[in-house]
C-alpha cells in the first residue's frame, strides 16, 4: 500500500502543500508490521490514521464516547449494527455520519495518543486527524469571500483541476 502512495505521488506530480494519508487498523497487523509501516510512512512523509481497533471505532464516535476497556471488532460492528438498526461495511451508507462529523472528531481527540506513541495502543482511532483537515479545507475562506486569492482544489485520484480536499493551489 505504501507503494501506490509513492505512485500516486508521482503521478500526480504533488505539491508541498498536499497531504497523503494512510488509514490503517490495528485488528490485522501484528505490531512488528505497523511499526514498519509506521517508520516507512514517516520516512515517506505520508500522514498515519490508525484506529484501534478497527475503522468502524470511528463510526462509532459519531454516537456515543469511545469505550473503556479492550473491545473487538466485532463488537464494534454489532454495537453499530444495534445502533443503527442495520451495519454493513461492504455496503456503506455515508449518510447517518454526515451531520455528526464535528461530533465524532471531539470524541475521538477525548482519547489522544500518548506523547511518543505512533498509534493508539487502547481502543480509538487518529480518523479525527484526517476529517480536520478535510473540515479546515471545506470550510469558508478569504477566495471565497472575495478577501484572498482564488484556491481550487482537486481529490486525491482525480487529477488536475478537479474541485475536492486533497489537493491545493493558490
Amino acid at each position: 500500500m505504501l507503494e501506490r502512495l509513492k505512485e500516486f505521488r508521482k503521478q500526480y506530480e504533488l505539491s508541498s502543500l498536499d497531504q497523503l494519508w494512510l488509514m490503517i487498523d490495528t485488528d490485522r497487523w501484528p505490531e512488528e508490521a505497523l511499526s514498519d509501516v509506521a517508520r516507512q510512512a514517516k520516512e515517506q512523509q505520508f500522514r498515519l490514521a490508525i484506529s484501534n481497533p478497527c475503522f468502524e471505532i470511528w463510526l462509532w464516535c459519531h454516537f456515543q464516547p469511545l469505550p473503556d476497556g479492550t473491545v473487538t471488532c466485532r463488537q464494534v460492528k454489532q454495537n453499530l449494527r444495534t445502533f443503527l438498526g442495520g451495519y454493513n461495511s461492504s455496503h456503506f451508507d455515508p449518510q447517518p455520519f454526515l451531520e455528526r462529523v464535528a461530533h465524532a472528531c471531539q470524541e475521538a481527540r477525548k482519547r489522544p495518543v500518548p506523547a511518543g506513541e505512533r498509534w493508539p495502543h487502547q481502543v480509538g482511532t487518529q480518523v479525527y486527524l484526517v476529517m480536520e483537515e478535510i473540515l479546515q479545507w471545506l470550510a469558508p475562506h478569504p477566495a471565497a469571500t472575495g478577501q484572498g486569492a482564488e484556491r481550487t482544489t482537486t481529490p486525491a485520484g482525480s487529477g488536475p483541476g478537479l474541485p475536492g480536499p486533497g489537493r491545493r493551489s493558490r
